[in-house]
């Protein structure tokens, strides 16, 4: 099943999604409040926490990134701190 949620401010991104270089806040904020879509059975430990949830998105979402100016990096995945979670 595929899920749409929101991608959550930057100031709750876990490390691993944070943007370090100053150049790269501007795509970040683009990505704020974006809608995505996520595969609800792809539900995992998380990289950046085991104690955190992670889902894949789907491969349209990979098009959606690369219009907005990047691609998340380590995968397809997204941790629960990056997502507005209901």
């Amino acid at each position: 099943m595929i899920a749409r949620v929101r991608i959550a401010p930057i100031e709750r991104w876990c490390k691993k999604y944070t943007p370090t270089k100053p150049e790269h806040w501007p795509i970040a904020q683009k990505l704020v409040g974006m809608e995505v879509e996520i595969y609800t059975e792809s539900m995992r430990p998380a990289i950046c926490d085991p104690e955190v949830r992670m889902w894949n998105t789907t491969p349209k979402m990979e098009q959606v990134f690369r219009d907005a100016g990047c691609l998340p990096t380590g995968g397809p995945g997204m941790c629960e701190h990056i997502l507005e979670m209901d």
